[in-house]
């Protein structure tokens, strides 16, 4: 089920895109149908992806969440693809470190 804008009778612009549980799998914006721009998709695995998406793929900065909520990932995608990079491991390496309770600002 869909809730939001159409266009020529295509989804665009901003909306909600539910499974047949009614459960929300994809809220934000469309073009031409497809996941397009700053949206969060929920994953029938239960994995949220929150970021940029493009031509109905993840797309560039994304973070994602496991079922129970917990950030597990944020780095860079290019069509879907997980694009791993040495700041992105740096940077991932840092907040983990961060957590640790012997470290303080």
């Amino acid at each position: 089920m869909y809730e939001g804008d159409f266009l020529n009778g295509k989804k665009e612009g901003s909306g909600a895109l539910y499974y047949e549980n009614e459960k929300l799998g994809y809220c934000g914006l469309f073009k031409n149908n497809k996941f397009e721009g700053v949206g969060i998709l929920l994953s029938k695995e239960g994995k949220l992806f929150s970021g940029i998406f493009h031509n109905g793929e993840i797309n560039g900065y994304c973070e994602i969440y496991d079922k129970e909520g917990k950030w597990t990932l944020e780095d860079n995608f290019i069509n879907g693809e997980h694009q791993t990079n040495f700041s992105s491991f740096i940077n991932f390496m840092k907040n983990k470190i961060q957590n640790f309770s012997f470290y303080k600002k």
